[in-house]
């Protein structure tokens, strides 16, 4: 007889995982739903010296028998943002600095590392062995394989795999 306990507990660990993802999916779907009904496009005016009066914004109108109400929006100017020079400590300043011309040298040292990165990739593909036959240190190498002892072979080295039976 086997046991159901395992199966039955990751079910319902499943049932609650999709519940949770529904539930979660159709408040997102209602929020959305609910500001792009609400939602109309604002327009932005240029800063002025007085504030804005405020613009009234009809919400459209849906299948509903019930009227939306006319939503009333205040577009306010935003404070100009204080000029980045103004705010910037001078110790700041030469901290930045002396940042952005260390990284300068390392961008450069980088270059150059390629560079010689480059240049022995370039090297190495040149390279070429050539063998003097005419030496008399040169030994051509054998040919015919002679049947070697088991003992030298094993010298450290694992014998042989086996054939697979046919």
């Amino acid at each position: 007889m086997k046991s159901s306990f395992v199966p039955l507990v990751c079910s319902l660990a499943l049932v609650a995982m999709l519940a949770a993802g529904a539930t979660h999916w159709w408040s997102v779907h209602q929020l959305v739903a609910g500001r792009a009904s609400e939602a109309a496009p604002l327009a932005v005016a240029p800063a002025q010296a007085a504030p804005p009066a405020p613009v009234a914004i009809a919400t459209p109108q849906h299948a509903s028998t019930a009227a939306k109400p006319v939503v009333a929006v205040a577009i306010q100017p935003e404070p100009a943002a204080p000029r980045a020079e103004s705010t910037v400590d001078p110790s700041q300043r030469e901290f930045f600095t002396s940042l952005i011309n260390e990284l300068k040298e390392v961008r450069k040292q980088n270059q150059e590392l390629h560079d010689q990165v480059a240049e022995t990739n370039r090297d190495l593909m040149e390279l070429q062995f050539r063998v003097d036959t005419h030496s008399e240190s040169f030994r051509p190498l054998k040919v015919a394989s002679e049947p070697a002892t088991l003992e030298s072979e094993l010298n450290g080295v694992l014998p042989p795999k086996a054939l697979p039976a046919e």
